[in-house]
Formats: C-alpha cells, sequence, structure tokens
C-alpha cells in the first residue's frame, strides 16, 4: 500500500518529531512518545527504526536544517531563483506512506524499503527523512484494534521547475499531478519487482475490491470526483439542444452505464423499454 500526502507550515513541527520518534519524559521516568494522528508507539520496537535518507556524509538527514536549506533555494541551481507563496494553506512539504506488503519475503523488509526509496528519490529529489517505522501502531484493525505493520514515511519539499518560465517554486499540485497519481503504483510495483526479483502486492488487483477503496488516497478520490463532473459537463452539452431529461435520467446513467456508453443511446433504450411496459 502507498498513501500520498500533503502538509502545511502549521504541521510541520508536529510531524518531524513524530517521525523521529521524540519524547518527553513523565515525572514516573517513563517515555511519552510525540503522535502524529492516531497512533500508539510500541516503545519496545523503537530501536528498529531507522532513516534511508541521508547526508553527503553518510548520516541520517536532519529533517529540520534539510528542509531549511531546501526553502532557502540552496538545493536548486545556481543563479536561481526558488518562488515561494506566501498563502497559508500553502503545501510545503508532501510525502508518501509505503507499507510492508504480507508477501514481502522474510528477511527482505529493508530491501524493500531501500527499493522503494531509490524509486521515490528519483522522482522526487529534495528529501527531507524516509524513516522506516517497525514500532506504530494504528488503531481501527478488524482483529484486535491495533495495526501493526512496518512501512516508511517519505517526505519530500515539492519543488517544480516550469522549464517555459525557467523559474523554481513549491507547488505540490504541480509536482504530483493526477495523471502521476493514477500510473504511480503501477511504476512502484515494477521497480519493486526488479529490486527483489520477485513481485509483491503493493496497491493492485490482488486487494479486494474493499480493501482497495480503503487504501485509495484522498487525491485519488477527489481525481474521479472531478473526472466524473467533467463527464457529466460533457454529455450535458452533447444533449443541450435536445428535448432529453438531464436530471434524474442522467444520474441513473452515469451509475448503470459507469461512462461506457452514450447518454442518448442509454436515454432511448430507457424510452423503447418504457413504451413496451405501457403497452
Amino acid at each position: 500500500m502507498a498513501h500520498y500526502e500533503k502538509f502545511g507550515r502549521g504541521s510541520l513541527g508536529h510531524l518531524f518529531l513524530h517521525m523521529q520518534r521524540a519524547f518527553k519524559t513523565k515525572e514516573n521516568g517513563e517515555r511519552e512518545y510525540i503522535n502524529f494522528g492516531n497512533r500508539d508507539i510500541d516503545t519496545k520496537r523503537t530501536p528498529l527504526n531507522y532513516n534511508l535518507c541521508r547526508n553527503e556524509n553518510g548520516k541520517p538527514m536532519n529533517q529540520r536544517k534539510r528542509y531549511q536549506k531546501i526553502l532557502s533555494g540552496k538545493t536548486i541551481p545556481q543563479g536561481k531563483e526558488l518562488k515561494i507563496n506566501d498563502r497559508k494553506d500553502l503545501k510545503v512539504v508532501c510525502g508518501w506512506v509505503v507499507t510492508l506488503p504480507d508477501d514481502v519475503h522474510r528477511g527482505d523488509d529493508r530491501k524493500f524499503f531501500e527499493a522503494v526509496y531509490s524509486f521515490l528519490v528519483s522522482k522526487y529529489q529534495h528529501c527531507i527523512s524516509a524513516f522506516c517505522h517497525y514500532d506504530e501502531c494504528q488503531h481501527g484493525s478488524e482483529n484486535n484494534g491495533c495495526d501493526l505493520k512496518a512501512h516508511m514515511h517519505f517526505l519530500f519539499v515539492p519543488i517544480y521547475h516550469d522549464k517555459v518560465k525557467d523559474i523554481y517554486k513549491v507547488s505540490a499540485n504541480e509536482v504530483v499531478t493526477r495523471k502521476e497519481l493514477r500510473s504511480f503504483h503501477d511504476e512502484l510495483s515494477k521497480a519493486v519487482e526488479v529490486a527483489l526479483g520477485y513481485r509483491v502486492s503493493i496497491m493492485t488487483g490482488e486487494f479486494s475490491d474493499r480493501e482497495s477503496g480503503m487504501r485509495e488516497s484522498v487525491d485519488m478520490l477527489k481525481y474521479k470526483a472531478e473526472k466524473l463532473s467533467n463527464e457529466y459537463k460533457q454529455l450535458k452539452e452533447q444533449v443541450k439542444n435536445s428535448d432529453e431529461k438531464l436530471s434524474v435520467d442522467m444520474a441513473n446513467y452515469i451509475v448503470s452505464s459507469g461512462q461506457t456508453e452514450h447518454f442518448l443511446s442509454y436515454q432511448k433504450s430507457k424510452d423503447e423499454k418504457e413504451n413496451i411496459q405501457e403497452r
């Protein structure tokens, strides 16, 4: 499973602390880890975590320093300027959460995450961190209320190069487009298969319909909704000069045909059936 996320400036402090497993010490001496979302930390497994994103010295990347360096424009070609919109809702960090599939061979978990990291960093060069967590528990499992699965958080700043204007800017929607969201899982699956030497289930048809629906990212769902809306507008345009009905009939058409036939044909067939019934 791979899930896409976007973050504004206001959530970065908490996010960074959660990724590196920052904690505060209680009065009784116990550690209380900083959480991001509905998670629990199994502290016995925390030492298993590691960060694949490294600096030039081979040491784990400092997220905050890396983020600040990127935003200062030091990672783009010399002489070029990085434009950053001052909107409060600007998404300055994006991330992919990739969960270790159940069918990865025993002992290949790190090899899997390294393959995923290589694929991601080739697409998104401005990486901040790539923490692999083995200690994170997400509530909501149907089995026991806690689903503990290893996964990687790949965080990056979405730097987009407009080749026409030759400018660099922070733009999540232009770096990770809807077209890319549609092809991402298939590309990732192929890259991992080459690295491992065998195929694993990364958001493929091997999941049930229910699982696939739960695993889709919010952006993919938004894309599908927008696609249906655009197709509705196109169909409406096709019949705007006709006497066809466009309300309930149109809704029924979308549901029943899945956009596989022209609305006029659907309407004609429906009217014929109704005429036969009236006879």
